[in-house]
């Protein structure tokens, strides 16, 4: 990918309040405007995230773990990939993206996959359109450890 497109913390600002609050429910508003910017503005610093898929990992992880919004945080950082990935024309990865990451966001919510797995699990929709086979046997050990956990 030659150029990354980004898109502002304006915009995601909106797409949290319209695609997220009001089409689906949950409480309007940001919990740290401060924080928003910060991550849409490192987001383009090539040298702390050199690739593509870095930054689609930055984008959806942090909006999970940051908290930055008052509700729909994990809704959020989905409509944000989507809207990461729509923008640099990978949409014809956008319906396995979603399947994917609604479950994917809550084990990161619950700190069942940190940064290193999220980004494996996103590079291999990004240059597979599938999840690997190794990153299928991490999924489910991770679900049988949750499940013993219960």
């Amino acid at each position: 990918m030659d150029k990354i497109n980004y898109f502002s913390a304006e915009e995601a600002i909106l797409l949290h309040d319209i695609e997220v609050i009001e089409k689906i429910g949950g409480l309007h508003g940001v919990k740290d405007k401060g924080r928003v910017f910060s991550v849409f503005e490192h987001l383009q610093n090539d040298d702390y995230y050199p690739d593509f898929e870095t930054k689609l990992t930055v984008l959806v992880f942090n909006t999970v773990q940051f908290h930055m919004f008052n509700d729909g945080n994990k809704r959020s950082s989905i409509v944000f990939g989507i809207k990461f990935l729509t923008i640099n024309h990978l949409d014809y990865l956008i319906p396995f993206f979603i399947e994917t990451m609604e479950n994917i966001v809550l084990w990161v919510a619950m700190g069942l996959i940190d940064f290193n797995f999220l980004k494996e699990i996103i590079s291999s929709i990004l240059y597979y359109e599938e999840l690997t086979e190794k990153v299928k046997e991490k999924l489910v050990q991770i679900a049988l450890a949750e499940e013993n956990n219960k």
